[in-house]
């Protein structure tokens, strides 16, 4: 069994307190069961994890059934590591709609099923919802947030989980800046930190960490390149690490060389805003309200439409290509989604500025009624690193 299905399966309890709020949920909306398909919501109520998840499969649960249909080469690890009811398999002999309709046979025993999936679903292709509707009783219903921010309060395992990982990330981040001397290529700088992330007791994090030097920071979420990095170049570092898929980020700036006054107000103001939404993570503060306190603190220092719009995400379970829970929770213009106690969400204050590239940083956040703690703690001054330590 993985690490992850024995974090929640020591008494079962946590698993089974999952399942019961989910089907809470289907009977207030009417609805006889759930397929999932996005890989963070079949993790979460099954344990099932796999790297192909880009085939069709997804978890059906009704009732006390919790089935998991998927192709056959996933039977091993299905079995050995998931917390199921019941498996069906497609193969090349048998398409993955003749599976679905053996899944639904086997919870329905012929009778009409209403049933909810996952309509925001990253790997919910067409082929999925068209078997779905092939399936003679089932009454496909779309299903919007509801199911995924079931998962954005944190219990303490996986907040546990979370913090491990923010310390792996943070070993990372220390790895990147050691790493950061003249000449230095933005792919080597990125392989160090992933290096230290895994020796640090990270699993293999849902995306490679990003290095960018001077103007390629305006390629945001591309693979880190050969460029090398010159005095005077800014630098962009950042790094997500996993325990149990659950992850945590961390991100930061910095420049080699003397900083042009210029960059240093910018940075400043960015971290102004950063620390200014960080004081409102609070329970029963809106989605709206956080990112309104970035803009207005940005606006004073004539930064406002500079600013990278993604303030903040949920973040927890995590697969390639991100480690991200946005569909959970999302710091938004004018979103009135309220965060409760024990989301844990990154936080991110960057600046797309055409002079420097993005500078800003970021930082994983436990909310409590006490205030917020960051899970990745790290120095937040903007880094200064002399090029002639090369």
């Amino acid at each position: 069994m993985n690490h992850a299905a024995q974090a929640f399966d020591g008494d079962n309890g946590e698993s089974l307190a999952r399942l019961d709020a989910l089907r809470a949920m289907l009977a207030s909306l009417g609805l006889d069961a759930v397929f999932l398909t996005s890989p963070q919501a079949i993790f979460y109520y099954s344990g099932f994890a796999s790297t192909g998840y880009y085939l069709p499969h997804g978890l059906l649960i009704a009732g006390r059934d919790v089935v998991l249909v998927a192709r056959d080469f996933e039977r091993g690890p299905a079995l050995s590591e998931a917390r199921l009811t019941g498996l069906h398999c497609w193969t090349n002999a048998k398409p993955f709609g003749a599976a679905l309709a053996e899944a639904f046979a086997a919870v329905s025993s012929g009778r009409p099923i209403s049933c909810g999936y996952e309509a925001r679903g990253n790997f919910a292709p067409a082929t999925v919802l068209d078997a779905l509707k092939a399936v003679g009783n089932v009454t496909p219903e779309p299903l919007g947030a509801q199911v995924d921010r079931l998962r954005a309060v944190k219990s303490t395992a996986e907040i546990a989980l979370s913090r491990q990982a923010g310390a792996a990330a943070i070993t990372a981040m220390q790895a990147g800046l050691a790493g950061v001397k003249t000449g230095a290529v933005e792919i080597d700088v990125a392989a160090g930190m992933m290096t230290a992330l895994v020796r640090a007791g990270s699993d293999v994090p849902a995306s490679f960490p990003y290095a960018y030097f001077g103007s390629r920071s305006f390629c945001r979420m591309q693979p880190p390149s050969r460029q090398a990095i010159q005095a005077g170049d800014t630098f962009y570092l950042e790094a997500g690490a996993s325990r149990a898929r659950y992850g945590a980020a961390i991100l930061r700036t910095g420049i080699l060389g003397e900083p042009d006054p210029e960059l240093v107000r910018a940075y400043a103001a960015a971290r102004e805003a950063f620390e200014a939404m960080e004081r409102s993570l609070v329970p029963g503060a809106t989605s709206g309200k956080i990112d309104a306190v970035a803009t207005t603190v940005l606006a004073g220092h004539g930064l406002a439409e500079a600013r990278l719009l993604k303030a903040g995400y949920s973040i927890g379970i995590g697969f390639a290509p991100g480690w991200g829970e946005g569909n959970a929770f999302d710091i938004a213009p004018d979103d009135p989604a309220v965060i409760a106690e024990n989301f844990v969400l990154h936080l991110v204050m960057v600046l797309m500025l055409e002079r420097f590239g993005a500078i800003g940083l970021s930082e994983t956040m436990q909310v409590t009624a006490a205030g917020p703690v960051s899970l990745t703690p790290f120095s937040r001054d903007l880094f200064v690193l002399d090029p002639k330590l090369a």
